[in-house]
């Protein structure tokens, strides 16, 4: 009724465009620090190869993920 009364027609796409962003970015972060963790292991602990090596991952991540996540939420 709100939606109606107020024109608030576009809510639902800004609602859907957080909802994906916020999936995206969980996605995102979960893939850096797997990837941190797990390069962490190979590399030595605190090596910066691991963390440069985990920033080209979601890098790469990033353009699939945000095709595919906002298709899966709408």
């Amino acid at each position: 009724m709100a939606i109606l009364r107020y024109r608030l027609y576009d809510i639902d796409l800004i609602i859907s465009r957080a909802v994906a962003y916020v999936i995206l970015s969980a996605l995102l972060a979960v893939a850096y620090a797997g990837t941190v963790v797990g390069l962490g292991i190979v590399a030595r602990r605190g090596s910066g190869w691991a963390t440069a090596g985990a920033t080209l991952v979601v890098a790469v991540l990033f353009r699939p993920l945000r095709d595919r996540v906002p298709g899966r939420v709408d």
